[in-house]
């Protein structure tokens, strides 16, 4: 499939991601004729977040020669991380039992904070200030990001875990994307 035929997909499942349903995880499938029918005892699914692959679109603008290598680098493995967190995303909203969003929304979790401790390695040895601006946006995210990872094993209530599941993956794709829009804005 061409870079353009997948964006349009993307773009087009982004305009209707606000009538799918989110993370989380219940017992038996989720069908339309099944879920009309819910019972308060289930809670409903948090939709999960989206991308706007237009923005991760590569310049050069305002850095320094000393670190370019590094923060290409960086951004690259924040864009490629989020290419994968979306392709798992398509897989996750054709998906129809809750086991199996389940699986893939912990491969998407380990997508997202695997690209997230790559940029963090890849950044942490550097004195260069535009290195260690995206070391802390890494270290932010991933210190966010282990904070509900705690509080999710901490919870018993199946909703409250949705929701949690679904913070650590905005959590993680902003930060992605602050790194991978590193300088857009200069």
């Amino acid at each position: 499939m061409s870079r353009t035929a997948r964006l349009s997909l993307i773009l087009l499942a982004a305009t209707i991601a606000p009538t799918l349903a989110g993370c989380g995880s219940t017992a038996g499938i989720a069908t339309p004729a099944n879920s009309a029918g819910k019972t308060q005892t289930q809670a409903a699914r948090p939709s999960i977040p989206t991308l706007d692959r237009a923005k991760l679109q590569s310049t050069k603008d305002g850095i320094s020669a000393s670190s370019y290598y590094t923060v290409d680098r960086a951004r690259r493995r924040a864009s490629d991380a989020l290419w994968r967190y979306q392709d798992l995303r398509e897989d996750w909203q054709r998906a129809w039992s809750d086991d199996e969003k389940d699986r893939i929304e912990q491969r998407m979790l380990v997508v997202l904070t695997d690209g997230g401790t790559d940029i963090r390695r890849m950044t942490a040895n550097s004195w260069d200030y535009d290195d260690r601006r995206l070391n802390d946006m890494a270290e932010r995210m991933l210190q966010e990001y282990d904070y509900l990872r705690r509080e999710w094993q901490q919870t018993w209530d199946t909703g409250r875990k949705r929701e949690i599941v679904n913070q650590m993956l905005i959590v993680l794709t902003r930060g992605l994307q602050e790194v991978a829009n590193f300088y857009r804005s200069r």
